[in-house]
């Protein structure tokens, strides 16, 4: 009767210790492009799968070196969509065009896609709730992977 008893507590122990324990899978981040100046990283797109799908997250720097991120998911090519977009700035009917400007909707983010001439030559310029990001031609495909 004790080995019955002694058997009976081990098992029920053994639930409530399994019950505050929970193992979690860590999710890996993977980066597909960065661009960088003298202050370090401005800009990175990275993503992560999380059955079923897989998520992507640009984070950037304001103008007041604060992170600003968004995030989307990667059903219907959305990633090379945005690139595209990106992209769209520099062509030559739009380099021309001041006033060019894409709105989109980005995952739960309302963003804009722009041209602009802050400095040198043109730059696409992305807007989000926190901040613009400013990105040369050469500077959109790095952060892309290209």
């Amino acid at each position: 009767m004790k080995k019955c008893f002694f058997i009976l507590f081990i098992i029920a122990f053994s639930n409530i210790s399994n019950a505050q324990i929970e193992v979690r899978t860590f999710e890996e981040v993977k980066k597909i492009g960065q661009v960088k100046t003298i202050d370090g990283i401005i800009a990175e797109i990275t993503y992560n799968i999380k059955e079923p799908d897989t998520i992507y997250t640009l984070a950037f720097k304001n103008g007041n070196y604060d992170i600003v991120s968004v995030s989307f998911n990667g059903q219907d090519s959305t990633l090379f969509k945005f690139y595209k977009i990106m992209k769209s700035v520099f062509l030559p009917e739009n380099k021309k065009n001041k006033n060019y400007t894409v709105f989109l909707k980005l995952g739960e983010s309302e963003v804009s896609i722009a041209r602009a001439k802050p400095f040198q030559g043109t730059s696409a310029c992305f807007s989000a709730t926190g901040g613009s990001l400013y990105l040369l031609e050469p500077q959109v495909d790095k952060l892309f992977g290209k």
